[in-house]
């Protein structure tokens, strides 16, 4: 009996000792989770203040986010809305300027032909090939006025102290 005393004694003893580790094990776990329990705390409460400044930034910057996005339709809307009207002055203005450059396009035509008709003319008077006729001697005389009209204008122009000054 004395020997199942001992064994049993003896397996007592081992239960113990494994139920110290077992109960050195859970204080260490329970300190780490005590460690774990207080670094999530901190990392909350920054959480927490972190959210805070971001709401605080975010009340304080919608109003102003809406104000923009408000002020940038209703510009959007103004253009949108100047389209047909821009659209219309601008084939207007396209029809305006082909009809202008149709017109001058007929102008460079009469003015060369006019150009060509009395220049010919007057390389035939010049060349003594034909006779000057009155309507020659008159233009002549209409371009030579114009010309000389011209030559007073400029010398007026670079003599007058108030054209100097430009």
């Amino acid at each position: 009996m004395e020997g199942r005393v001992a064994l049993l004694a003896n397996r007592c003893a081992q239960y113990g000792a494994h139920l110290a580790e077992l109960e050195s094990s859970l204080r260490s776990e329970i300190e780490r989770t005590a460690s774990l329990s207080a670094d999530l705390r901190t990392a909350r409460k920054q959480l927490n203040s972190q959210i805070n400044q971001i709401e605080a930034a975010t009340a304080k910057s919608l109003p102003v986010i809406s104000e923009r996005l408000t002020h940038a339709y209703n510009r959007a809307t103004e253009a949108r809305s100047h389209i047909p009207l821009l659209t219309k002055e601008t084939r207007a203005a396209n029809a305006s300027f082909a009809e202008g450059h149709k017109k001058a396009q007929r102008l460079v035509g009469v003015l060369s032909t006019h150009t060509a008709h009395w220049t010919t003319k007057l390389v035939r008077i010049i060349r003594r090939e034909a006779p000057p006729d009155r309507y020659t001697v008159a233009m002549a005389t209409v371009h030579f006025g114009l010309f000389l009209i011209t030559l007073a204008f400029a010398r007026w122009m670079q003599t007058d102290p108030m054209f100097m000054s430009f």
